[in-house]
């Protein structure tokens, strides 16, 4: 977190910033996002090994900032109710091993799908409001005219 701070710090300085630069400019800031945490609602150690894991293997890079807690809130209940046995090998073994991170970036991987593609089907339902609200607006503009 403190090279995030100080990239951002630097950065505010300068406009022009490579590809690389951003991407760690973008990922800790959505990192900063995910460690906030609700008060007195503690997270389990198994919580804050998942929700770390996703964040710092890129699985929030695609999301934008406001959609990071919702990405989370729905992580640990898709963790679980879906992915038990695997928080249950997590609690065991207390620690990532190779089996554990690929079995966590398998779930991640299919969570973040998931996720997008219910963002994704959210879109286009707000999209047709919008006219909807701009005829409405035209009709007593009609009215007002007879």
């Amino acid at each position: 977190m403190a090279q995030y701070r100080e990239l951002a710090a630097f950065a505010q300085f300068g406009s022009d910033l490579d590809p690389l630069t951003q991407k760690q400019l973008n990922r800790g800031s959505r990192l900063t996002e995910l460690l906030k945490q609700p008060q007195f609602q503690p997270l389990t150690w198994q919580q804050q090994v998942v929700a770390l894991f996703a964040g710092t293997q890129g699985y929030l890079d695609d999301f934008q900032i406001k959609d990071i807690r919702a990405f989370e809130v729905g992580l640990y209940k898709y963790f679980d109710s879906a992915q038990t046995a695997l928080v249950e090998d997590l609690t065991k073994k207390k620690a990532l091993d190779d089996d554990l991170r690929a079995k966590l970036h398998a779930a991640l991987k299919e969570y973040a799908a998931n996720f997008k593609a219910d963002l994704a089907a959210k879109e286009p339902a707000a999209a047709p409001t919008a006219p909807a609200a701009s005829t409405k607006e035209t009709v007593p503009a009609a009215s007002a005219k007879k």
